[in-house]
This record gives C-alpha cells, structure tokens and sequence, in this order.
C-alpha cells in the first residue's frame, strides 16, 4: 500500500514538472531600443542565398522569395525564387539557369504577383550589358513566370531600353554602355496597381541619380512604357 501511494506521488510530481515546462515564459533579451527579443513557436526553413523581398500571393497561400545572393551549393550559384506554401510550410525552390555565377544579369529587389496570381513578375538588373547584346544575356528587363499551385515556370521578358537623359545631364565613362544621350534603368521594386491592372516598375537612372516609374500592362507582349521621371534624392536625415 504505502509503495502504491509512493509511485503516485511520483507521477504527479513527474506530471507537474512536465506541465511547469511546458507554461513557463519562454526567455527574452531586452535590446538597447527597450524592444524585447525572444522565441516564438514556429519553423525554421532551409533557403537560397539572401531573400531580399517577399510576395503573397492574392489568395494568400503562398509567399514567394527572391533570392539576389551568390547562391548555395545546392543551387549551383544560381538566384532563385522560392515559394513557400503558408497552409503547409513546404518551401520549393526554382533556380534561374540565367542567373548563375558568371551571368551579366541580376535579380534586384522587384517581385510581384499579378492579380490572378497566375504570374510573377521580377526585376532583372544588368550594369555590364544593360541591352543585351550577347547571347545569353536578358540585359534590363522584366523576367514574367507562370505561376501554378505553387510552382514557378519562364515564359518570357519585357525588355527595359535604355531612358534618355534630359538636357545636359550625362553618365559617367565607367557605366557609358548606352547611346549617346541615354542612361542605364536599372529596374528596382516592383507593384501591382489593383485598379488599372497595371503593373508598375520604380527604375534607378545611374550617374545623375534620377528615378523613372514603368508601366506595362499584365498579358500584352509590348515594352512598358516611362510614365513619370523624377530627380533622385537622398534619404532625409534626422537630428536630435
């Protein structure tokens, strides 16, 4: 009898103990901004080189990554986008053949679904063959993929030609790779305007600093079009 009650007041305490480890308050670090850091449940995934920007999907099942990095070794140095399936938490990965080690193209920060969420878009940036002259090469350009049920497939680009630099303005010789008068757009973020349907492009104009807006309309094979320039200002800076 007196073992019986022994080995209950055994799993009880063995009970609590567990039940106490379970409740107690996960710990945190305060940060010098007064921010409390500390864990939360969750998952930790495996992911290619530096995502630099995220996309939902209009339905809200997935997210997709642009990843702007070297690459792994998985990738064999290539960028990717990869997609995450928020119900499930699977990541997927599509490595871009154009984008290897040796490419003169890169993803930069634009990705963008469009309001079917049947397409993704991405900015493709090039400073060394902004046209694409050689072969292999997408120079300045929107890359347009087909976007099923989570996987990613290429279809083709929309090409960005070279924007015209205003009166007097003129590059630098060491990114002079456009006609005279004519500036490299490198294409940077990305945003579908849910109104028109329009997807529109924030272009950076390198050596004078100017930003252009693009748009182009999802489906139609034609360039985009400039519709605003505007003078290139820094970030402003706060004192005090």
């Amino acid at each position: 009898m007196k073992a019986s009650i022994l080995a209950i007041l055994a799993l009880i305490l063995v009970a609590s103990f567990l039940l106490t480890q379970q409740t107690a308050t996960r710990p945190s670090a305060t940060l010098p901004n007064s921010k409390s850091l500390a864990s939360v449940p969750g998952r930790i995934g495996k992911l290619n080189s530096f995502p630099a920007t995220i996309a939902v999907s209009p339905d809200g099942r997935y997210a997709a990554m642009l990843h702007t990095g070297y690459g792994t070794q998985e990738d064999r140095g290539r960028q990717s986008i990869s997609v995450v399936n928020l119900e499930t938490g699977q990541v997927s990965d599509f490595p871009e053949d154009r984008l290897a080690e040796d490419a003169h193209q890169s993803f930069y920060v634009g990705i963008a679904f469009s309001g079917d969420g049947q397409r993704l878009y991405a900015s493709l940036g090039s400073i060394t063959d902004p046209t694409g002259q050689r072969s292999g090469n997408t120079g300045n350009a929107i890359a347009v993929y087909g976007f099923r049920a989570g996987n990613v497939t290429a279809e083709r680009l929309i090409k960005i030609p070279p924007s015209q630099l205003e009166k007097n303005k003129w590059v630098a010789k060491g990114v002079f790779k456009t006609p005279k008068g004519t500036a490299i757009p490198y294409p940077a973020g990305l945003a579908l305007l849910p109104v028109t349907g329009y997807v529109k492009l924030i272009s950076q104009i390198t050596c004078p600093m100017t930003s252009s807006f693009w748009m182009f309309q999802p489906g139609r094979f034609s360039s985009a079009l400039t519709s605003v320039r505007t003078p290139w200002s820094p970030p402003p800076t706060h004192t005090g």
